[in-house]
């Protein structure tokens, strides 16, 4: 009698009839029917029946997967290599069409039976003309117009130093200064203030010649070359038919050419000056640790002159020579004009303020100089307590008496001018300059 076998699903060993479990994959073997024979061949892989569980440990069933998609990834990038070849390589068999061989120039080929005749023909290819575009002329280049000269007021300016500072050599552009501000006066300037003076107006030169236009030739830069033809020695250069104006002196004032070896101290006592007036009159003269208060300038005061230099002086008076007694046989000798001295406040600026202790000496330039009966009146008007003072010097300047100061500890206002008088008519000033104003702490007495 055959003995009966169980055989398990899922590994196909055999076992004990009445086993239930699978020794060798722990299959249960419960629902497993016994078989009498043991097959004789390796049974065929059964179909995995998932409800024995275990999907784990179904290795054949992964194998098998495995396969198929190593099977399909290698199909799929054989499929793409194959279409990429396709792809690259008819483009180039439609691009490259072989042309038909041309025999002579527009020589046409004989017509084949069942083939459409073929026309050759050396035509040139054709040539594109390009519409002409003219450049404009260059835009001429605008400069900009030059504004007034701004000075700004500093401590001893005054409106002849500023005028004569942007360029101007007259008197004449004063009234246009007074009215561009909107000033009365010269002497109401403030400390501070922006003052706007016109610039000097260029004047041709009247010695230079009219340039003849056909005579001047503007030569390109990137073309100009000497030739044969045209050297270079007979070009015509271009000149600017604008000149600095030539400079005109105030009244009194005169030019002085240094001689070798010639110092500032003796143009001032040649010209019966002060180092303080040569300094007023060129301000292009480095004057070094000068004491205005001392005609000399004191013993460290030092101007570098250079033989040959022009310095501006004031004009000496003419000194009068009695008439001798006419016979009636002279020849009439024109008399000299005098020097007209108009001096100009340097010092205190306008509207200064002062302390009670403060030592006031008021300056100024004088254009000429004094005559032997001339002499400097200064006026000084108190305006706080309705006082007027008066002083007499021949210097160009004039300290402040303390008597003048007010005594009832409050700040006066004080009006100031310079006027040139002679003894003989003290009362007849011949020129008075303009006022200016200071303040004054009166003394605690």
């Amino acid at each position: 009698m055959a003995q009966s076998y169980k055989l398990c699903p899922i590994c196909g060993t055999a076992a004990h009839r009445n086993a239930v479990m699978c020794s060798t994959c722990g299959t249960s073997l419960t629902d497993v029917q016994p078989t009498s024979d043991r097959p004789k061949t390796t049974p065929a892989q059964p179909a995995y029946d998932r409800r024995y569980g275990e999907t784990d440990l179904l290795e054949g069933e992964v194998s098998n997967r495995g396969q198929v998609f190593i099977l399909g990834g290698l199909l799929t990038v054989a499929l793409l290599l194959c279409g990429a070849i396709v792809l690259f390589v008819g483009q180039g068999m439609f691009n490259n069409r072989p042309a038909p061989t041309p025999t002579t120039a527009n020589a046409t080929q004989a017509p084949v039976l069942g083939q459409e005749s073929i026309v050759v023909t050396n035509t040139p290819r054709p040539t594109v003309i390009f519409a002409t575009v003219t450049p404009p002329p260059p835009s001429p280049t605008l400069t900009p117009t030059e504004g007034p000269c701004v000075q700004h007021v500093d401590p001893g300016d005054d409106l002849i130093s500023m005028a004569w500072a942007c360029g101007h050599r007259s008197l004449d552009v004063m009234p246009l200064i007074l009215e561009i501000n909107d000033l009365a006066s010269a002497e109401l300037i403030q400390l501070g203030q922006d003052i706007l003076i016109p610039r000097p107006t260029l004047t041709a030169d009247p010695n230079a010649g009219a340039a003849d236009p056909e005579a001047l030739t503007v030569a390109n830069a990137s073309t100009a070359a000497p030739t044969d033809e045209a050297p270079l020695a007979d070009a015509v250069d271009l000149q600017d038919p604008l000149v600095m104006p030539t400079e005109t002196l105030l009244p009194g004032i005169m030019w002085h050419q240094v001689q070798p070896n010639e110092t500032m101290l003796v143009i001032a006592s040649t010209y019966r000056t002060s180092a303080e007036v040569l300094a007023q009159l060129n301000p292009e003269i480095t004057f070094s640790q000068c004491d205005y208060s001392l005609d000399s300038g004191g013993p460290t005061c030092t101007v570098l002159l250079v033989a040959g230099q022009n310095m501006r002086v004031p004009a000496p008076t003419p000194t009068p020579t009695l008439s001798p007694t006419l016979s009636g046989s002279e020849t009439p000798t024109p008399t000299l004009t005098p020097t007209f001295n108009a001096p100009n406040l340097f010092n205190p600026p306008d509207r200064a303020l002062f302390q009670r202790d403060a030592l006031i000496t008021l300056r100024w330039v004088g254009t000429g100089t004094l005559g032997a009966d001339e002499v400097y009146v200064i006026t000084m008007e108190d305006l706080t307590a309705n006082t007027t003072y008066t002083g007499e010097t021949d210097e160009l300047y004039f300290i402040v008496p303390p008597e003048w100061q007010g005594t009832d500890a409050r700040w006066h206002d004080f009006r100031w001018s310079i006027s040139v008088v002679r003894h003989s008519s003290p009362n007849q000033p011949i020129f008075t300059t303009g006022t200016r104003l200071f303040t004054w702490e009166s003394r605690n007495e």
